[in-house]
């Protein structure tokens, strides 16, 4: 975008506000045709303002299609914006709807899902569902945290998307088990050294890091044994076993 277009198009974006329908129709047109990602907050500014249905309707098909990679700090910022706050349904679904990486933000939508309404919750949920790629540490606090709304919630139809969401939420933990698995799986049986011989033989197996356990099994035993494999809602064996072994063991085995 040129220097001498910027005062044009800031100029669009303060006539989106304006209450002339034929100036904001023609920052409409303006913004699609040289629109960037500075184009998102105006414009959810206008959607805030307006209870024009059409209107409302032109904005959201010009936030759905925005595609630049700003958009999504955009977007997420836009999600602590008070002002804001009565359009944040249509935020979170620009996520989806525009096919952008809302994974670094999880947190963020997991904080709004617990916040916010029913309708809310099934747009995070959306949004979360389509991610290809969550982290584990923010998938587990995401399931802490929903678990703690679920228990102080009263409303039937939120509590139902809560539900719906913790469901979601505990899938992408199997998904990552799953995957940390088929990376330590091949390595299991070159950590099978004679110190680890010499441990089993002193103690009891449950005292093996939950590594070692696996290529015991694996060696000895025929039978891998997936050492993280349980409920992720249990607090204690999730803060000392999945979330630092699996963020070691994925730093370890790709060096």
């Amino acid at each position: 975008m040129s220097e001498n277009s910027k005062p044009l198009l800031d100029q669009a974006f303060a006539a989106l506000l304006s209450d002339d329908d034929a100036k904001v129709l023609g920052a409409l047109a303006y913004v699609q045709e040289r629109g960037d990602a500075r184009a998102i907050y105006p414009l959810l500014h206008a959607l805030a303002k307006t209870n024009d249905r059409a209107r409302q309707q032109k904005i959201l098909s010009l936030l759905f299609e925005v595609k630049v990679s700003d958009a999504p700090a955009e977007l997420a910022r836009a999600l602590d914006e008070p002002a804001l706050r009565s359009v944040r349904k249509s935020v979170i679904a620009t996520f989806w709807n525009a096919g952008l990486d809302a994974s670094p933000y999880t947190d963020k939508l997991i904080a709004c899902a617990v916040e916010g309404s029913a309708e809310e919750i099934f747009e995070c949920l959306t949004v979360l569902e389509n991610q290809e790629v969550l982290s584990e540490k923010a998938v587990l606090r995401g399931i802490k945290e929903i678990s703690a709304a679920i228990s102080k919630n009263t409303d039937e139809y939120k509590g139902a998307m809560l539900g719906s969401l913790l469901v979601e939420l505990k899938r992408a933990w199997e998904r990552i088990e799953k995957d940390v698995w088929a990376v330590l799986q091949p390595h299991a049986k070159a950590w099978a050294t004679t110190a680890l011989i010499q441990r089993c033989a002193a103690g009891s197996l449950e005292q093996l890091h939950p590594c070692e356990r696996a290529a015991w099994d694996l060696s000895y035993l025929g039978q891998p044994h997936n050492p993280f494999a349980h409920d992720p809602t249990d607090t204690i064996r999730t803060e000392r076993h999945a979330g630092p072994h699996l963020l070691c063991f994925q730093k370890d085995l790709r060096r």
